[in-house]
Formats: C-alpha cells, structure tokens, sequence
C-alpha cells in the first residue's frame, strides 16, 4: 500500500519513527511522501536521502557525553545549545542534498517567530530545513533564513497531517509523541479539585472516533480559524515568543572562578544535566496529559515534602516558625531536581498537545500510531535502541487494529 508518512515532533522520542519505519517496510508498504518536524523532519529527512542506516549507526552508540558534546553548549545567545557539531556530523552522513532532488516527496515544517507562521520546505538543502525545523524554543537556538527568524515547527503544527494531504497515497499513516502516559509507571490520580474533565489524548480510540471526541472536545473553546496551509505564506495568530533571560545558579561560586571555562561549563552542565537522566531516574515526572505531577522522590506519603512542616510549608531557615498565609498553605515544596530546561520543555509539550488535538480532529489520518510522552525524556537521545523497540511495538499494534 502507498502511504503518506507524517512524523511528530517530540525530541528523542523521535527515535520511535524509526521503529514505525521498519514496521511498515517489513509489511510491503511503499512511503510515497514524508511531512514531519523538529525530530520528525530529521528522520523522514534521512530516509528520504536514503541514509536512515547510517543515521541509526550513528544514534545508537551514543552515550550520554557524546549527546552532551554534540549539543554544543553555549553560554550566550538565544538558546542552551548551538548544535553546531551535531549538525556537521549529520552532514558527514548525508552530505549535501537538496530536497527537489530526493527521490519521494519530502517536507519539513518550522515555525516563523518573525511573521508567526509556519513554514513548509519543499526545496533547498535538505540540512538547512531539518536544523531550522529542530530549533527547540530557548533550548537550540533559532536560525535566521532568507530574514526570517526560524524555530521548532513543533511550535504551530506537532505533527502535519495537513502538510501530506496534497500528496497522492492510499494511506495516511502519523506517528504522534505526545501519547497518554503509561498507567503502570505509576501515574497519579487526577485530583477532581484542580482538574476539569480532561479530552482524548492522541492514540486513546481509533483515528475517527478520537477525531470526533477531540472536535467535540474542543469545541467548547476553540473558535480559531482551521484556514489553508498549503504554501509557506499563510498568516499565523497573534501573539509572538517573549524573549527568554539566561538562567543563573543561586548557589554559583563567586570570583575568579566563575571566568575558569572549565569550572563554567561543569556549572551549566550541572545546572541542565537533569533532561539527560530522564523522569524515570530523577524518581519524578509530570504527565504532558493532564499537568499533574507524580510523586517525587523529595516527597513523602503524604505528598508533603520532608523539607515542609506540618502544614506542607517549606522547613528549616529562617522563618521556619511562622505560619503561612492563607493563600500559600496548601503549597509544598518543589523537587531540588526540578530543573529549568524540565519547566520549559513540560510547559512546551503540554502546550503541542493542546494544538494536535484540535488539528487532528479537524485532519484525521487514516492509523494514529501514539508514542506515550514517558516512553524517554526529551533529551534522552542516548536512549536509541530501546525506543526505535518502543515505537516498532506500537507500530505492530495499530498497523494490525488498521488491518495495514
């Protein structure tokens, strides 16, 4: 069967696309188009140019130093990591292709800060699509292309159905990373106080019913225009990215130390080393479903952190005696190994899983293949063979439930 392939974003849970691929090339299946973003865009991108091999040779060594040293740390501009290494070793792999020249169609989506819109690749090199379309906001930083600001494309459009649909298939097949996490990891229960009743997650029921269950969903506050994407010009919302201050380190050494390069780059690599161990390592996590955080390893029974008094209030320094006010009684303490690249990529991806949704009840595929969002963490790229599994088990499940 001829299938158009769309492939989400979602950083290192991107590595289950390869699994997805393998499912559907042992099956008989053609990909005849391939639409994707951030890690998306990567992975259709080498198997477009036909060096998916040599891209999974090349993940799945890697050690949690190489992906550190690849990220190519930055201590200035407009994100963490420049990537600038990573992407010269894409480059020994795949050299230089130009998308007009790869033998299925192919298209990368990244997100124009400067015009609020999404822009859709179609042509020129294959690597200049894939580095702007895999700029997560404060995290990699953006490019500037032809006067344009380029990020993440996961930004407007976490997985682009509609960027395939002008592509002739017998099958539209999308691999979303922003699946429902899995119960057994101990998920905690929603507290009926804080949470209104939730809408379906990607994956939840078969592609037309979890289409009509989001529409209907999201029908009760969403009234945003669903216009056509079909070239790299159409208008975006209101609103723009506000400009994101460097993070700094409370308990940093003063002096001549801090100029020490070494001594600086150990202290950034401590201060964001927590996406590289994962949820499941740091004994806590936040469910991208529903924004409830389970229980964290500082926390007791309770919930109550042990740093807290009686009263869930933070124990120990000065002014430990007082009691709070009204309206921060009922707070406890947060994890010591909450870190900021954790906040900034949970409120990232609960904000994708909100705008995939709507988008795909509007433009449903034909097989939703949904990766759990605590399959890995989104820096978790030494992690390769164990999802690539992951996502070809899932792949297996719903290409069977299709009757693909």
């Amino acid at each position: 069967m001829k299938i158009a392939l769309v492939l989400g974003s979602g950083g290192a849970r991107g590595y289950a696309h390869l699994g997805v691929i393998d499912e559907l090339l042992a099956r008989g299946h053609e990909i005849v188009s391939i639409s994707g973003c951030s890690m998306g865009a990567l992975v259709g991108g080498f198997y477009a140019a036909g060096a998916l091999e040599e891209f999974r040779d090349f993940v799945l060594p890697l050690r949690r130093s190489d992906v550190f040293r690849y990220a190519d740390l930055t201590v200035s501009g407009p994100g963490l990591f420049k990537a600038d290494k990573l992407m010269d070793r894409l480059h020994a792999i795949v050299g230089d292709v130009h998308i007009e020249d790869l033998p299925i169609p192919y298209t990368a989506v990244a997100t124009d800060l400067t015009n609020r819109r999404e822009v859709w690749f179609h042509e020129g090199p294959l690597l200049t699509a894939i580095r702007a379309s895999v700029a997560i906001p404060t995290a990699i930083t953006p490019v500037v292309y032809r006067g344009r600001l380029l990020a993440d494309g996961g930004i407007l459009n976490p997985l682009p159905v509609d960027a395939s649909s002008h592509f002739i298939s017998e099958a539209t097949v999308a691999v979303s990373l922003f699946g429902r996490d899995r119960p057994q990891l101990g998920q905690q229960a929603v507290d009926p106080g804080l949470h209104a009743e939730q809408g379906p997650e990607p994956g939840d029921s078969p592609p037309s019913e979890a289409a009509e269950a989001a529409l209907s969903n999201a029908s009760h506050d969403h009234d945003a225009d669903r216009g056509s994407h079909h070239d790299s010009d159409h208008d975006g919302g209101e609103g723009g990215p506000d400009e994101q201050p460097a993070p700094t380190r409370g308990d940093a050494q003063a002096g001549s130390a801090e100029s020490d390069p070494a001594t600086l780059t150990a202290r950034w690599r401590d201060l964001f080393a927590q996406p590289w161990r994962g949820p499941a390592a740091r004994g806590y996590g936040m469910s991208r479903a529903s924004g409830q955080g389970r229980r964290s390893r500082h926390t007791g029974a309770d919930g109550a952190s042990p740093h807290a008094g009686g009263d869930g209030r933070r124990g120990g320094g000065r002014g430990a005696g007082k009691i709070p006010a009204e309206w921060a009684a009922g707070f406890t303490g947060l994890p010591k190994d909450l870190s900021t690249v954790d906040m900034m990529v949970s409120a990232l991806e609960v904000m994708q899983t909100a705008i995939e949704l709507p988008r795909l009840a509007v433009q449903p595929p034909d097989v939703l293949i949904s990766v759990p969002s605590d399959t890995c963490a989104t820096f978790d790229f030494d992690r390769a063979e164990e999802v690539i599994g992951v996502g070809r088990k899932l792949a297996v499940t719903a290409l069977d439930r299709a009757g693909l």
